[in-house]
């Protein structure tokens, strides 16, 4: 019996111990725990509500509330809002492509351009040779271009003396091309004549013109055959001289294409257009011509 006090006081001890364990303690429902994730920027309570102090978590595809100064954020940018909605705002690239217009196409061929092709055999009368246009088909020598005498284009006129043969009215020349790096020959915008035409070879032994003129030609034009030399010496020799225009005509059938460079005007014309100059010249020493674009 006498250890009952002892019992008594322990015993409320351990009461008393027992109550302030209930106030202290708190439920774990009640207490805000620190979810934050490094990098995260969030903090979010347990109970999925976002602590005062915190930025809230903006769902995707919202608008971004604005910031303290009034701007919207820009750390959040809504997907939707950068792509757009519409497809078709985005334009095809081929619309830069341009369709050249077949329209403005010129043609070369002689068919196209008023004239007749004849092979192996020459112009009919009334119609010359053009070097200018070309005729379908093979062959050597290729099929002639045959264009009527009223045909326009650059062309040389022999203006006398009369009587002076259709053919040799309007023969078909043709301007060369510049030269590697060079510049060409003066461009025929304007007739040239009618004055006197020169032919070199029968006057002295320079057929094909590659030789220093031993006579002057001062403002006639002059004739020389292709061949032994460039054009462009050919050209360089004949206005050394004095000559304003210089023709050279082919030494084997078809066309003459040249590529030259020179001070004077130059064209090109045929073998057998060269050939009839020769022979009116050589019945009528005083003949004279015109180059005519």
């Amino acid at each position: 019996m006498r250890f009952m006090p002892v019992f008594a006081a322990l015993a409320a001890i351990l009461f008393l111990v027992s109550c302030e364990n209930d106030v202290k303690r708190l439920a774990p429902d009640a207490l805000i725990t620190d979810d934050t994730v490094a990098g995260d920027g969030d903090t979010t309570g347990a109970d999925g509500d976002t602590p005062v102090g915190t930025d809230a978590d903006i769902p995707v595809g919202t608008d971004t509330p604005p910031n303290d100064d009034g701007e919207p954020n820009t750390d959040d940018i809504a997907i939707d809002d950068a792509i757009p909605d519409d497809a078709t705002d985005i334009e095809p690239v081929d619309d830069e492509v341009v369709i050249p217009d077949d329209d403005n196409t010129v043609s070369t061929l002689c068919t196209d351009n008023g004239g007749t092709c004849v092979a192996g055999q020459p112009c009919p009368e009334g119609t010359v040779q053009s070097p200018q246009f070309t005729c379908e088909g093979g062959g050597f020598p290729p099929p002639a271009c045959c264009l009527p005498q009223t045909v326009t284009g650059l062309h040389i006129e022999v203006t006398g003396p009369a009587p002076v043969a259709d053919g040799l009215k309007n023969i078909p020349a043709i301007e060369p091309t510049p030269g590697s790096g060079g510049t060409g020959t003066p461009a025929i915008t304007d007739d040239i004549g009618p004055t006197a035409l020169v032919i070199i070879g029968l006057i002295e032994e320079n057929t094909d013109g590659c030789k220093a003129f031993a006579t002057t030609v001062t403002g006639s034009i002059v004739l020389v055959q292709r061949g032994n030399c460039t054009f462009s010496q050919k050209i360089t020799n004949a206005a050394n001289a004095g000559a304003i225009a210089l023709i050279i005509y082919n030494n084997t059938g078809g066309d003459l294409q040249m590529n030259a460079d020179g001070t004077i005007p130059t064209v090109g014309i045929t073998q057998e257009n060269g050939e009839a100059l020769i022979a009116f010249t050589k019945e009528h020493p005083d003949i004279t011509a015109a180059i005519r674009p």
